[in-house]
């Protein structure tokens, strides 16, 4: 071949017959089709979709779609112990400012979103710690001795220590706090400092400490602060500081701030009691200022209403018929249980006829709550026939057995049938273990209401052997027990309330007196009553309780200057007091005020240990001689 001629193209016919010769086919048999594979090569409409921009959005927005899909369990997981832990904290600050019913509440809903995570599980030990369970508690020290509690929690346990009077675990736990902390743990931690503050310098200083703490953090937790300051203040049962209270409380009200309806509440119970010392409580204007401004502040209920109510009523007595009937006009489409509110409120006013108005025929007979509250009413006019019948009605049934026989034995009395009346008695004895403890709450208070103090200290001793009602039950025991009784039935029930409640100081303070009583402890009881007089310097039980140790240890001297400079009204002073002054005047050789003050005194009222103080025998210790 001639390299320069040029190079031919390969036609078809040659390359079929090329190929015909080697395969020995036909051309038919080996001729290509026409078309390509779709699987191996795309198509211009294929190519098309796919370069458009608007098909792959599609195909993102769909992979996003599915990706979300299989995350949401998880996310809704997330965002329930989120929302759990957000209602935890919520909670514990409601335990801290001592909202227990609602940090309560609030804790359960926790519970109930996201009972597995761990705030909420920590948050149940917590709880169950305040009540009693150690295993919790050694849970709690446990973590926080390695390292492992958070702010929440280290402030949980001062908390909860503070309550026990554990104060090596406060400094402890408050030790290991961090040093940043949001708004809400900064006001916990400043309500555990004055509660060390009043360990270490006293009420005054505590109240001080919460003042200055308020000016410099302002808002809701400055408000708080306050209240806190004022709850102090009002524990020195002394006429300037209670006065002083009254106005720090009124200030916070007038703010209407979350804050100030704990204030008008508290306020407004303090308007009732009896001030010990001249100089505390509210004038009719700022009684009046009260009662108008609760039914107005932010969270306020229908259990408010009836509060403010009370208050005006205090205020001026003789409006009493126009306020219930202002209250009750505003009743008129309340719902049921603010209705069932109104006649409990109607009862302690001793306005029976009302309440049974109020419920109608029908509710006592069909709605157990409301016969409740109708048997009381009825049982205060005496309608014994109306009581029998609303005991076998329809709500007669839903009422527990010891409550059923409670009141058939109160008929019975009523009815002069004695057999009956001491087998429904003895049928109520025998419910009482079966009982809830709300249920033996009410029966004891009703047998005390009819003055069956026996029977209620049974039924407070059944409360007083349970944990969850252990100290009501104990305050109770304490309160059924006769005037005169010895103080060697008292120092028991008391010893037993010490240890229930440590720090309830009133209690701390009753138990010394009575060991001076019997002298018994003398030095360690006379230290006690010194160190409570030191807060309280101008409260009379204080000054009763101090004077007679320091005659139980010899010193009438001491025990005479204790009451110079005290502005006291002795015709109205609790007997066992005058008592006391009895003997230290007698001690003291001012034999005709002790002759002049004796006169006053009903020995009836009186322990045992106290008619001695009186006259004739010394006080003295034995053995011991006036200094």
């Amino acid at each position: 071949m001639n390299n320069d001629e040029p190079e031919k193209p390969f036609k078809d016919s040659e390359f079929s017959e090329d190929n015909d010769q080697h395969s020995g086919g036909s051309r038919e048999d080996m001729e290509l089709p026409d078309y390509v594979d779709e699987d191996a090569v795309p198509s211009n409409d294929v190519r098309k979709w796919y370069a458009n921009l608007r098909n792959w959005k599609y195909i993102t927005l769909g992979l996003v779609i599915l990706i979300v899909l299989i995350l949401i369990p998880a996310l809704y997981r997330t965002m329930k112990g989120w929302r759990a832990g957000m209602i935890i904290n919520e909670s514990s600050f409601a335990f801290a400012v001592g909202d227990d019913e609602h940090a309560l509440s609030l804790m359960k809903q926790a519970l109930a979103l996201s009972p597995g995570s761990e705030p909420v599980q920590h948050a149940v030990e917590l709880y169950n710690a305040r009540m009693g369970d150690t295993v919790s508690l050694q849970k709690l020290l446990e973590r926080m001795r390695s390292g492992s509690s958070d702010s929440e929690e280290l402030l949980g346990i001062s908390e909860l220590e503070s309550r026990q009077g554990q104060w090596d675990v406060i400094y402890e736990s408050v030790a290991k706090l961090p040093p940043t902390l949001n708004s809400s743990q900064r006001l916990r931690l400043t309500l555990i400092r004055a509660l060390l503050k009043r360990r270490e310098e006293g009420i005054d200083a505590a109240a001080l400490f919460c003042l200055t703490s308020a000016q410099s953090m302002g808002g809701q937790a400055s408000a708080r602060l306050r209240n806190q300051a004022a709850l102090y203040l009002l524990s020195e049962d002394n006429g300037a500081a209670t006065r002083r209270a009254e106005e720090i409380l009124l200030g916070v009200i007038k703010e209407k701030s979350k804050a100030s309806l704990a204030s008008a509440r508290l306020l407004a119970r303090l308007s009732h009691q009896n001030q010990a010392i001249e100089g505390g409580g509210l004038s009719t204007s700022e009684l009046l200022e009260v009662a108008r401004l609760l039914p107005t502040l932010p969270g306020h209920q229908w259990g408010d209403v009836l509060l403010a109510a009370d208050v005006e009523i205090r205020a001026i007595p003789s409006s009493q018929e126009s306020v219930v009937k202002q209250v009750i006009d505003a009743s008129l489409r309340a719902p049921r249980q603010e209705l069932l509110e109104l006649a409990r409120w109607l009862n302690s006013k001793g306005l029976y006829d009302r309440v049974v108005l109020l419920a109608g025929k029908d509710n006592p007979n069909n709605d157990t709550d409301w016969m409740l509250i109708v048997l009381d009413a009825e049982s205060a006019l005496q309608h014994w026939p109306e009581v029998e019948k609303m005991l076998s009605s329809p709500a007669g049934a839903g009422i527990p057995e010891a409550v059923r026989h409670l009141y058939l034995a109160r008929v019975a009395i009523m009815t002069g049938n004695s057999a009956a009346a001491q087998e429904e008695w003895r049928s109520v004895n025998g419910s009482l273990q079966r009982e809830k403890s709300e249920t033996l709450n009410y029966i004891a208070g009703y047998e005390e209401r009819i003055g069956a103090f026996d029977r209620a200290a049974r039924t407070y001793r059944t409360m007083a052997d349970r944990k969850e009602s252990q100290i009501s039950g104990l305050l109770g025991l304490i309160r059924s027990q006769p005037v005169s009784a010895p103080v060697s039935v008292m120092i028991p029930l008391y010893e037993e309330l010490v240890v229930a409640a440590p720090q309830f100081r009133e209690a701390m303070g009753d138990l010394a007196y009575l060991k001076l009583l019997k002298q018994e402890d003398v030095e360690a009881s006379l230290a006690i009553s010194k160190k409570l007089l030191a807060s309280q310097p101008d409260s009379l039980a204080r000054i009763s309780a101090v004077g007679l140790g320091y005659l139980r240890n010899g010193n009438p001297k001491a025990a005479f200057d204790l009451y110079q400079g005290k502005q006291i009204e002795w015709p109205g002073a609790p007997e066992p007091w005058k008592a006391v002054r009895i003997a230290v005047l007698r001690a003291s050789g001012e034999t005709a005020a002790a002759d002049t003050l004796s006169a006053s005194v009903t020995p009836d009222r009186l322990r045992p240990e106290e008619r001695k103080l009186l006259g004739g025998q010394s006080p003295l210790k034995s053995g011991s001689k006036p200094k």
